[in-house]
Protein backbone atom coordinates (compact mmCIF):
# COMPACT_ATOMS: atom_id res chain seq x y z
CA UNK A 1 0.00 0.00 0.00
CA UNK A 2 1.38 3.39 -0.94
CA UNK A 3 1.81 6.24 1.52
CA UNK A 4 -0.95 8.24 -0.18
CA UNK A 5 -3.46 5.41 0.32
CA UNK A 6 -2.56 5.13 4.01
CA UNK A 7 -3.06 8.89 4.46
CA UNK A 8 -6.40 8.84 2.59
CA UNK A 9 -7.67 5.95 4.71
CA UNK A 10 -6.68 7.84 7.85
CA UNK A 11 -8.44 11.04 6.74
CA UNK A 12 -11.57 9.22 5.57
CA UNK A 13 -11.84 7.28 8.83
CA UNK A 14 -12.06 10.50 10.88
CA UNK A 15 -8.38 11.26 11.29
CA UNK A 16 -8.76 14.64 9.65
CA UNK A 17 -11.43 15.60 12.16
CA UNK A 18 -9.18 14.45 15.00
CA UNK A 19 -6.28 16.59 13.75
CA UNK A 20 -8.56 19.59 13.14
CA UNK A 21 -10.16 19.42 16.58
CA UNK A 22 -6.76 18.99 18.23
CA UNK A 23 -5.46 22.10 16.47
CA UNK A 24 -8.60 24.02 17.52
CA UNK A 25 -8.13 23.06 21.17
CA UNK A 26 -4.45 23.98 21.08
CA UNK A 27 -5.24 27.36 19.50
CA UNK A 28 -7.96 28.01 22.08
CA UNK A 29 -5.64 27.11 24.96
CA UNK A 30 -2.89 29.35 23.56
CA UNK A 31 -5.42 32.20 23.30
CA UNK A 32 -6.37 31.77 26.95
CA UNK A 33 -2.71 31.81 28.00
CA UNK A 34 -2.10 34.95 25.93
CA UNK A 35 -5.14 36.70 27.46
CA UNK A 36 -4.08 35.74 31.00
CA UNK A 37 -0.53 36.97 30.37
CA UNK A 38 -1.77 40.34 29.09
CA UNK A 39 -4.17 40.68 32.03
CA UNK A 40 -1.37 40.06 34.53
CA UNK A 41 0.87 42.52 32.70
CA UNK A 42 -1.83 45.23 32.78
CA UNK A 43 -2.49 44.61 36.48
CA UNK A 44 1.23 45.00 37.24
CA UNK A 45 1.36 48.31 35.35
CA UNK A 46 -1.77 49.53 37.13
CA UNK A 47 -0.32 48.66 40.56
CA UNK A 48 2.95 50.36 39.71
CA UNK A 49 1.10 53.55 38.70
CA UNK A 50 -0.97 53.50 41.89
CA UNK A 51 2.14 53.03 44.02
CA UNK A 52 3.79 55.98 42.29
CA UNK A 53 0.98 58.42 43.10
Amino acid sequence: MSDQNVWMNFVQSGGGKLIGMSLAYIASFMGLIFAWYNYKKREQIKKAKEAGK
